[in-house]
């Protein structure tokens, strides 16, 4: 037990040390871990090794990032990308993986081969999801096409775990297996349906934050066990209960109370990863690992590529870029295949990997450097993020006003019923209060660009903003009161608009809001008065 608490302090140590110097130099924070996790293990100082214990910990993290995938997955969200999921992401995944195999089937067994082509053909969620979050493109054409593209191929992942459970069972009768699997997968999905109504009914009952983190890791872990009992991988059991959570009013809700756990254990689970290479390769290895790597690459860019010309979209060398690194997925899949394909090329395999993902977003920084967009192509207001504290009438005509215009917003309230009510127009919502300032640190209040108090009580207004200009100087602040007289407690305060309560003021927030995004004023104004004819700036997804 000691030295198991020794170890983990550890890692805990070393999770802290990586996080600092990946800030400090701005390395994604995915391949810091990973860094860690070569650089203290077996290739490196030898100061951790694998144990059970460490296993452990990897599989929690990993169980907790595929539940947050399947939570990013509410049925409204693939209806709206289906095109780019079920089209771009699957041409991507089949054509990819087919190059893939044409060349592998030569060096080793063809089951072999197509597992290895499929997971080569991933990319990192992880990296991709932190490169676009940093530059603000979550929300453009081309960070919503690579997001539909990780979405589907963490669905191709997920049926590649299951596959590779079945096909690790020893039982005489194979079908026997195939039938046991196909009745646990349809009993899955059934109680995943049967977890939807649960977890509305549940926490509506109980909205304690305490209660809804227990609800959710007992649920999370339940469903793992399930699946893992029928031989379909604990990962699937995470993925379904992500997807079955993902339908309710408490996503975003979940995310949030959840996001402490699951960095916390991502960061162990990369750190663990990091210790699967075991040794370094033989100088002899360097030149297939090099032309691995860069025919990889070329192969994954040159899909893409092509894939974007197809859909006439533009940008198709940063997205290519950005997607042709090698994915997490392969150092989970890959060390799976070490008694067919032998330790050096195991070892080779995880090492390419790491080098594509770290070469991933320097290639990805330096083209959209050297490549002037074209004028029109992408909107700056676009890579931006409004939260809207209060939903009445005013946030309800700000948000629709927002949605025409293609712009990511996040309604925030402490009435269930006003968020119900959001939550009808599939808008995203969270349930807490605009005065707790670790609250808004917790849903990173920081990463928005403005933030409109639309609920009209005055004192209540002035805290929050005189709390949001100590902690946040750089977001713009929009707030609503009723009369000119109370529009004397904001002086002083640096909030950028005090708008008079009238008919009209959610139209007056929503223009002064695309204004501070960048949009120039005339447009503002006539976007504000709802068109017979939406306008949409950009192209729409």
């Amino acid at each position: 037990m000691s030295q198991e608490l020794l170890t983990f302090l550890a890692l805990l140590a070393t999770v802290l040390g990586s996080f600092v110097i990946c800030k400090k130099t701005r390395i994604s924070i995915a391949i810091g871990y990973l860094l860690s996790g070569i650089v203290l293990g077996p290739l490196g100082f030898r100061f951790f090794e694998k144990t059970a214990f460490l296993s452990i910990l990897g599989q929690v993290g990993l169980l907790l990032f595929l539940f947050t995938v399947g939570l990013e997955i509410p049925f409204h969200r693939i209806r709206a990308l289906k095109r780019y999921i079920f089209g771009f992401g699957l041409v991507q995944v089949v054509a990819t993986s087919s190059l893939l195999f044409a060349v592998t089937q030569f060096f080793m067994p063809w089951q072999t081969a197509f597992v290895l082509s499929i997971a080569l053909s991933f990319s990192s969620t992880a990296v991709v999801v932190q490169l676009l979050s940093e530059r603000y493109e979550l929300t453009t054409q081309s960070g919503r096409t690579a997001l539909s593209i990780l979405l589907f191929q963490d669905i191709v992942a997920i049926g590649l775990f299951m596959m590779m459970g079945l096909s690790a069972v020893e039982n005489s009768d194979p079908w026997a297996g195939v039938g046991k699997g196909v009745f646990g997968l349809a009993l899955s999905v059934g109680l995943g349906f049967l977890l939807t109504t649960v977890t509305e009914k549940a926490l509506g009952l109980y909205r304690y934050s305490e209660y809804i983190t227990t609800f959710v890791v007992l649920s999370l872990l339940g469903f793992s066990f399930l699946t893992e009992w029928f031989h379909l991988s604990s990962e699937l059991g995470a993925f379904i209960a992500g997807i079955a959570m993902a339908s309710t009013h408490w996503r975003h809700q979940i995310s949030i109370e959840l996001h402490p756990f699951r960095t916390l254990f991502l960061a162990l689970f990369f750190i663990v990863m990091g210790l699967e290479i075991q040794a370094w390769p033989p100088v002899h290895s360097l030149g297939w690992i090099v032309g691995g790597l860069i025919g990889i690459s070329a192969i994954k860019i040159g899909v893409v590529m092509a894939c974007a010309w197809w859909f006439r979209m533009q940008g198709g060398l940063s997205l290519g870029l950005l997607m042709g690194g090698c994915s997490e997925f392969l150092f989970m899949l890959v060390p799976s295949l070490k008694p067919v394909l032998g330790g050096e090329i195991t070892d080779g395999l995880l090492l390419m990997g790491l080098a594509s993902m770290v070469i991933t977003p320097m290639l990805f920084l330096v083209c959209k450097k050297m490549l002037t967009p074209k004028k029109g192509c992408e909107s700056t207001a676009h890579r931006q993020a409004v939260v809207i504290a209060g939903f009445g009438h005013v946030g309800e005509t700000i948000a629709r006003i927002l949605e025409h215009n293609f712009i990511s917003f996040v309604i925030m309230d402490y009435d269930q019923s006003a968020l119900d009510r959001a939550n009808e127009n599939n808008y995203p919502t969270i349930l807490g209060d605009a005065r707790d300032i670790e609250f808004l640190k917790r849903i990173k209040i920081y990463e928005a660009k403005v933030f409109l108090i639309t609920f009209g009580h005055i004192t209540t207004s002035a805290d929050i903003v005189r709390a949001l200009r100590r902690k946040f100087p750089d977001l713009s602040v929009c707030v609503q009161v009723r009369d000119y007289q109370e529009t004397t407690p904001f002086m002083g305060l640096g909030a950028h608009l005090v708008v008079p309560e009238s008919i009209e003021s959610g139209m007056q927030m929503a223009s002064m809001t695309l204004q501070c995004l960048g949009f120039s004023k005339e447009y503002s104004q006539k976007m504000a008065h709802f068109p017979s004819k939406p306008v949409f700036f950009g192209e729409r997804l």
